[in-house]
């Protein structure tokens, strides 16, 4: 101190208000933080449960946003049973995957932005978050309509007729499954399903006049209890299966053309980075990327030669305009 007032009376008084206003920006810098203290961003990632695909997914985010090397990025990642209120009060954006995370953040009120995803778009639409909030976006599980309508194309030419179940949540999406298949020449009858008792009397009323069924992630027609039956009772009819999980494949459905919950998370880190970079999230959107699955067993049994399932998948973006 008595040198920096040495320093004053040598350089005279017109040279002081420059002096000290350096003097006191340095000492008030050592009150505030620096600047990837104040950059500081904490990404809270909330899986349904522990484990399995949603620790996959949760993964490849983490490992994806990483991989950019942001300065003053935390991530933090939780199962739904673990998760605090003082975490979710404390995150800059959530990303959930799977319903029951997506129900609970998005019905927490908190004002930070949401990003669901591995959930279909029935259920991102019953919790009312479709259109209601720009804080709050979603990758669905779904594929888009056209992609699947594409692959029976490109494996079951010639077969119009297509029948899709669907449950009381599968909501006005359904018209846009009836106008991308009519694009295309098909056909498509809707039979409703209100619940799991009515689902074989409902099939066996339409399989007789079908050609395809294409499965949709409804869980009152599609879950553990009934996969097996639906499989069974369409393939007595001799109507393959296209199906949206290649776990169905394994069961007996023909094909099915699915995004992993790598591809997921890698997507979900994307649109966490345009959010962080203040342009907010990515609109409500089906999976970029995906994968192929055939069984071949249930190909040869309806004669078929489909190709490898990489094969088709290059088919598939090739039709989507993609490299």
């Amino acid at each position: 101190m008595r040198r920096l007032f040495a320093f004053l009376r040598h350089t005279g008084p017109r040279a002081w208000p420059g002096w000290i206003g350096a003097w006191l920006a340095c000492c008030l810098g050592l009150l505030v933080p620096d600047r990837i203290a104040l950059a500081a961003q904490q990404v809270l990632v909330v899986s349904s449960e522990a484990g399995g695909p949603y620790q996959a997914a949760a993964e490849a985010l983490r490992a994806e946003l990483a991989a950019q090397g942001r300065d003053g990025l935390s991530i933090l990642l939780r199962a739904l049973p673990e998760l605090r209120d003082s975490e979710l009060d404390a995150a800059t954006i959530a990303v959930t995957l799977g319903t029951a995370a997506a129900q609970r953040l998005i019905g927490s009120g908190r004002p930070i932005p949401v990003y669901c995803a591995l959930l279909p778009r029935a259920a991102f639409e019953l919790f009312g978050a479709e259109g209601s909030s720009p804080r709050h976006s979603a990758i669905f599980l779904d594929q888009p309509f056209p992609r699947q309508l594409n692959l029976i194309e490109l494996l079951l030419p010639g077969r119009t007729r297509l029948l899709a179940l669907a449950g009381d949540t599968r909501g006005a999406s359904l018209g846009a499954l009836t106008g991308a298949a009519a694009d295309r020449g098909l056909r498509v009858a809707i039979e409703n399903v209100p619940n799991e008792g009515a689902l074989f009397s409902a099939m066996t009323r339409r399989l007789a006049e079908t050609d395809v069924l294409l499965a949709l992630p409804d869980p009152t027609v599609l879950n553990a209890r009934t996969v097996r039956g639906v499989l069974v009772t369409a393939y007595h009819y001799q109507v393959p299966v296209i199906a949206f999980s290649a776990a169905y494949v394994k069961a007996g459905a023909l094909a099915s053309v699915s995004s992993t919950p790598v591809q997921i998370g890698v997507q979900a880190a994307r649109g966490v980075r345009q959010a962080l970079a203040g342009r907010g999230l990515p609109a409500p959107d089906y999976p970029a990327d995906f994968v192929v699955d055939v069984n071949e067993t249930v190909a040869r049994s309806f004669d078929l030669q489909p190709g490898t399932p990489e094969a088709l998948r290059q088919r598939l973006l090739q039709m989507e305009g993609k490299p």
